[in-house]
């Protein structure tokens, strides 16, 4: 992770979508090379953003000499993890971020500005299949030595959340039809939509809302839906955990391209396709 040393960055809200954690920032211009050394983590929050893998999944926080100079001579900077910082976070945020347990990654906790430079990475090394995607995590960071050079006071502490994103995860461009038997108002094309698909399991994704009529409303006595990947045959199947009775519609389609990152889905509930159905294509717009 590369971090451009012209801004400092204040925290806004942290937001947690399905069972994921997210953390946005603001960017003020400021040139904090500028005064009296010290050393700190220039970015107050963020988030690692993490694909499920069993290979170790390397991510860096930089820790920063911030002075007028480069730093003079080596310092070796020390962070802990803080449970105090993160329940302060909480606090502040009314959030309920738990502690990333310590076997689902590793991290060298003491490190060394050289001299004549100023900055050098935290590395984090983690196993992302190990993390379970029914909790929000964080691990809280707090440097409590830097060789005699102050510690920021306003950023000597760091919360990163960690977020696990399967590769179907993202924001998508929807559109399609639906059917509301015998209502000619409601069945028909529906308005372009944007939706969320959120990571619930390796190869699921949750709809963020539930799909919608023709009208754009959102549809009654069902939930936001479960799309499962096989990644063998690329095929989709639709479930809805507030109503079983949703189903595939074996006229399809129900399918994913990987090239294209294009699902097609087609379900139906109630008394069958020509009662209740909802067709519709998601297409990948951008990263959630």
């Amino acid at each position: 992770m590369n971090i451009k040393y012209l801004y400092r960055i204040l925290p806004i809200a942290f937001i947690c979508v399905g069972l994921s954690a997210c953390l946005k920032d603001d960017k003020v211009e400021l040139d904090f090379d500028k005064g009296p050394a010290i050393v700190e983590i220039p970015v107050k929050n963020a988030t690692a953003s993490l694909d499920i893998s069993s290979t170790p999944i390397d991510y860096t926080v930089d820790v920063h000499y911030s002075a007028d100079k480069p730093a003079p001579k080596d310092i070796q900077v020390t962070v802990a993890i803080d449970q105090a910082t993160l329940d302060a976070y909480n606090t502040a945020k009314g959030t309920t971020l738990e502690l990333l347990p310590a076997e689902n990654y590793t991290l060298t906790k003491t490190v060394t500005i050289p001299a004549g430079q100023r900055s050098v990475p935290l590395v984090f090394k983690f196993r992302s299949d190990m993390i379970s995607l029914t909790k929000a995590y964080a691990i809280p960071l707090k440097i409590t030595d830097a060789s005699g050079v102050v510690i920021s006071g306003n950023y000597g502490t760091h919360v990163l959340g960690v977020a696990i994103k399967n590769k179907y995860d993202g924001v998508y461009t929807v559109n399609g039809s639906v059917v509301r038997g015998g209502d000619p108002v409601l069945s028909g094309a529906f308005p372009e939509q944007e939706y969320s698909l959120i990571t619930a399991s390796a190869n699921a994704v949750d709809m963020n809302r539930v799909a919608v009529w023709a009208s754009g409303g959102g549809i009654g006595g069902i939930g936001p839906w479960r799309l499962t990947i096989n990644p063998s045959t690329n095929q989709v199947t639709v479930t809805d955990a507030l109503n079983a009775v949703v189903q595939n519609n074996p006229a399809g389609p129900n399918t994913y391209d990987p090239a294209t990152k294009t699902l097609k889905i087609s379900a139906f509930w109630g008394l069958g396709p020509l009662h209740r159905a909802w067709k519709a294509t998601f297409v990948f717009k951008k990263p959630r």
